[in-house]
């Protein structure tokens, strides 16, 4: 039986993206870029690289895309150096960063303005896929007015605040989702460039480690599987990320969990409302320089 929602639309979308929803991979491709471009006015082909990133490198400092939301958050004081920001700590990172327990609310609303406005739009002119540009974001406004003009008679500057309304609450959904299952963890740093390879333990991990040290699981209940299905089995989704998410039962947890104990690596889990709190607890400390200690021992299974 089926772990998850098959119900759930995100579930959907990012399985597409993974090509793993189907049997059909130009099934999935057209799936997902009727959801994205068409739906949200976002780019498919850009998600699917920055995704790519993420997870070839989870949690590093340079590499995971799914990290750089700074200025605007930060989820380590590491990433306070991080490319394309002067180093130097708290003190640069301005008065936004150091009260971000409060501001990432807002910061969400940024956030979504700014994937779909510059990135995915910069991703497309970039690679020069006008067509892709057109059909996602041009086609995408002028069937949204459309559609709510037709149906409820609303102008255009009021269908243009209800569509980014609804667009922002699934956008920070997907967010805050995402970052349950590692935003709090350690940052990878990669190789450092001052020191020799046997002075840094674990200074650069495998496949393997990185899907254990730098995900997390959220313990699977109804309720969780059918609102976050896509953040439940991270550590089984980061190893196998072409297999559908519905596959991911118990005994297949249990085996990952058998052969991670045998390795001497962790499993962490912990319920969907202990991520939750994690990820705030970690931006309060970050934003006020305090250092996080996470609870690995009650994260451990």
């Amino acid at each position: 039986m089926c772990r998850h929602s098959q119900n759930c639309f995100w579930f959907a979308v990012h399985e597409s993206g993974h090509r793993s929803f189907s049997t059909y991979p130009w099934l999935d491709k057209c799936f997902q870029f009727i959801c994205f471009d068409l739906f949200f006015g976002a780019s498919a082909r850009f998600w699917n690289f920055q995704h790519s990133h993420h997870h070839a490198n989870t949690q590093h400092k340079s590499f995971d895309v799914d990290l750089h939301s700074y200025p605007l958050i930060y989820f380590s004081r590491e990433l306070f150096s991080a490319p394309g920001h002067p180093p130097g700590g708290k003190k640069e990172a301005g008065w936004w960063t150091d009260n971000q327990n409060n501001t990432w609310w807002f910061s969400l609303v940024f956030l979504q303005m700014w994937h779909q406005y510059w990135f995915h739009v910069q991703y497309n002119l970039h690679k020069k896929t006008y067509e892709y540009f057109f059909l996602g974001f041009v086609v995408h406004y002028y069937m949204h007015y459309l559609l709510l003009h037709k149906l409820f008679g609303l102008s255009l500057p009021i269908s243009f605040l209800v569509m980014h309304i609804y667009l922002y609450i699934g956008g920070a959904a997907i967010f805050v989702q995402s970052w349950f299952a590692h935003s709090y963890l350690d940052i990878h740093q990669g190789s450092p460039p001052d020191q020799k390879e046997e002075s840094v333990p674990r200074y650069r991990y495998n496949w393997i480690e990185l899907a254990s040290y730098h995900t997390v699981n959220a313990s699977p209940s109804f309720l969780v599987n059918l609102f976050a299905a896509v953040t439940t089995c991270q550590i089984e989704h980061h190893l196998w990320p072409a297999i559908p998410e519905c596959h991911h039962n118990d005994e297949f947890r249990d085996m990952v969990k058998a052969y991670f104990k045998k390795h001497d690596l962790p499993f962490y889990e912990q319920s969907w409302w202990d991520c939750f709190v994690s990820v705030w607890d970690n931006l309060c400390c970050v934003g006020k320089n305090v250092l996080y200690r996470i609870p690995f021992d009650k994260l451990a299974q």
